[in-house]
């Protein structure tokens, strides 16, 4: 079959239909992904959804995916040992992030599960019986967030016990990080640290073993205006807080798992940061994290993830993808962009479980 815009545009609302349908007040069809890709440089357009499909296939996650990855985590044996009825007595699911809803999700399909299998609901309160800990979440990234939900549990978790953490999808730079400061923040109490995810993205910006993999969206030079005003702004902020180099385009080649080709991974990231450069042009006040590519705390062009599910898409993905909100008034800056995926803001709150 040729490969058409209209084509590629059922696909994908095909494959990302069910994206938040609870929540959005439209529905995401063939006319929501047109309305988007018209927004790019018309020659682009079909190289975008082409790339755009092939990165969807493989790290859109449906409620199915999900699902199976929960009943893949209750088998396993080194969580839950061959008794799993009897060795849910002994575990806390913690709940315990104080921003968004994608853990309390989570717990509640997990829940779900459970008491479909077992006739008994998950626990998510610590007792001196509590002999593991178990930490779910969708993505790891930066892996702040984690670092900072177990530092403020780890002084309230008894001692000599297991802390499991899991992760849909973990970025290799963030994982690593992460890893060896829990495990420090864990070691005076002797908990026992173990890692467990259903994919893993590599994002180390260099190594000592040749060629780079590099699984995230990250520029090479672009020729466009706003694109120039933003390097210009990065430059501004690292030599106000003393940096002697920041992330700018990248300068060299590099593999990757997730891309079908070299080519097409640079009209996607070039169009992605023309796009992201603009809207960062749109708001009056910005957080000081947002980026082209996706919001960092690094001084850099952005995080430039791609990993989406059906519950929500993460901020360290490229703005281009997300940013913006088509039932703001055409005075406000959110009515300037449209997005394939709408997000939900992360918000705070306490226990969201009410079992």
């Amino acid at each position: 079959m040729m490969i058409t815009l209209e084509n590629l545009e059922i696909e994908i609302a095909n494959e990302i239909r069910n994206y938040r349908k609870e929540e959005l007040s439209f529905t995401i069809d063939d006319e929501h992904v047109d309305k988007w890709v018209k927004q790019f440089d018309k020659d682009s357009r079909v190289p975008i959804l082409n790339e755009m499909k092939h990165l969807i296939n493989q790290l859109y996650i449906k409620k199915s995916d999900i699902k199976q990855y929960i009943d893949e985590i209750l088998s396993e044996t080194k969580i839950f040992t061959n008794n799993p009825q009897n060795e849910l007595k002994k575990i806390q699911f913690l709940d315990i992030q104080s921003k968004g809803s994608s853990q309390t999700n989570l717990l509640k399909l997990l829940n779900d599960k459970v008491f479909k299998s077992y006739s008994t609901k998950i626990n998510i309160n610590n007792s001196t019986q509590i002999s593991k800990y178990i930490y779910i979440d969708d993505g790891l990234f930066s892996g702040s967030t984690l670092r900072h939900d177990i530092e403020k549990w780890v002084e309230t978790a008894n001692e000599n016990t297991e802390l499991h953490i899991i992760f849909l999808c973990v970025y290799s730079n963030g994982y690593w990080y992460s890893e060896k400061k829990i495990k420090e923040l864990c070691a005076p109490h002797n908990i026992n640290v173990n890692f467990w995810w259903c994919a893993k993205l590599d994002n180390f910006t260099k190594n000592n073993y040749g060629i780079l993999n590099y699984d995230c969206f990250w520029p090479q030079q672009v020729s466009d205006e706003n694109c120039d005003d933003y390097m210009l702004s990065l430059q501004t902020e690292a030599s106000s807080k003393g940096y002697a180099t920041f992330k700018g385009y990248r300068n060299f080649s590099c593999t990757s798992s997730i891309f079908s080709s070299d080519i097409s991974r640079s009209i996607l990231e070039s169009e992605f940061m023309k796009a992201g450069s603009y809207i960062m042009t749109l708001p009056n006040e910005k957080n000081t994290s947002m980026r082209p590519m996706g919001y960092d705390y690094l001084t850099s062009v952005g995080f430039g993830a791609f990993f989406v599910s059906y519950l929500n898409i993460s901020n360290n993905c490229p703005l281009a993808l997300w940013w913006g909100d088509s039932t703001k008034p055409n005075s406000h800056p959110f009515s300037k962009w449209y997005p394939l995926f709408p997000r939900k803001p992360n918000e705070s709150g306490g226990n969201f479980i009410e079992w």
